[in-house]
């Protein structure tokens, strides 16, 4: 279930400090479907 889980995307270390905008969006498995992407904020990179 999504509501349960979590990721953590690797970013590259020179990003460190740095405020980044976040946005999410799905894809099917095969790619033939892309969901609409949502702005989530923003964040500091570490």
């Amino acid at each position: 279930d999504r509501t349960v889980g979590s990721q953590i995307v690797p970013i590259p270390t020179t990003y460190a400090g740095d405020t980044v905008e976040l946005f999410m969006a799905f894809i099917t498995a095969d790619g033939s479907q892309v969901s609409n992407s949502i702005y989530l904020g923003s964040g500091t990179a570490n």
